[in-house]
Formats: structure tokens, sequence, C-alpha cells
């Protein structure tokens, strides 16, 4: 199923944010560029990088970023920060340590980027080499799928409720 097909089906059509999602190389490595990309945070402006094996597929990424914003709106948050917040949605757990470990960056070298916006993707773009569009394949999908334990896209709606997300 196509991302904006989804997000159709969940109703959030019109609340896809104008968000950019790449495939990266980073010429730092993951330690270094975490600060730049803390940096580069205001409000709900920001940038996270994923294990980009770990990402279903955008549509995982802009839910994940809806319902941290709702989470904060709604002063729900698990988090002090939208970053963390995200990535706890993304691999849909309330522990920190799960989510780094289930759907952070392992390498600096191929990471999943996510900016909130165009804005903050230019202050930090210079940070890494290349860039790439995240097209995954239907098969990278499912591995990603069964490696946070979901079977189906609504298996992944009602892992999303679990964990408090309100889609």
């Amino acid at each position: 199923m196509q991302d904006k097909e989804l997000m159709r089906l969940l109703g959030l059509g019109s609340l896809i944010p104008s968000s950019i999602v790449r495939l990266a190389s980073s010429k730092k490595d993951l330690k270094e560029l975490l600060p730049v990309l803390n940096s580069a945070c205001r409000g709900r402006s920001f940038c996270q990088v994923f294990n980009p094996e770990a990402i279903i597929d955008e549509a995982h990424l802009q839910l994940a970023y809806i319902n941290a914003m709702a989470a904060f709106d709604e002063k729900r948050n698990m988090s002090k920060s939208m970053q963390i917040e995200m990535l706890l949605f993304a691999a849909m757990t309330r522990q920190i340590n799960e989510a780094i470990k289930a759907v952070g960056a392992k390498s600096s070298r191929r990471l999943l980027l996510f900016c909130s916006d165009k804005k903050t993707f230019d202050k930090i773009k210079s940070n890494f080499s290349a860039f790439e569009e995240f097209r995954p394949t239907p098969m990278h999908s499912k591995s990603a799928m069964a490696a946070l334990g979901i079977k189906s896209m609504e298996q992944m709606s009602n892992a999303i409720a679990v964990t408090g997300l309100q889609v």
C-alpha cells in the first residue's frame, strides 16, 4: 500500500507534515552527529536519525511524527524532546532504551534521516555526504514489520493504540 493511501485511509491525509525523509550517509560518526541535529531543534522543528532497516515505510515515520506532536499538544508525552518522543512512537514502545535498540540509527554511514521541515533540513544537510530517496521494497517493509513484531497494518494500528498513539 502506498504511504499516501495509508494516510488517507487513516484519515490523516491533510495532516501529513512537510517533512523530509532521506537515506543518508553522515560525514560524522553518530556521537558527533547527534549534538548537531539537536542544535537544529527549535520547538517542533527537529531532525532524528533511524536505522533504515527498522522503518517500514515513510508512513511509519509520518505516523510517529504526527503522534509525537499530538502527545506534546495533549501533555501526554513520555519524554522531554520531540526527537525522543518520535523515536518512542516509531518503535511502538514507552521505553527509551528499547526504542533506541529497535529503530535507532546503528551507523552514520547508512541511516534514515527525518527532518520535520525543509528549513531544518537546510541547517544540517552539510553534515552529510550523500542523500537518496527512501523507497522500501515490499520485502523490506515486511522484514521491518517482522522485526517490530507486526504482522499486518491492522496489527500496527492496534500496537499504536496500545502505545498510547491516538490515530
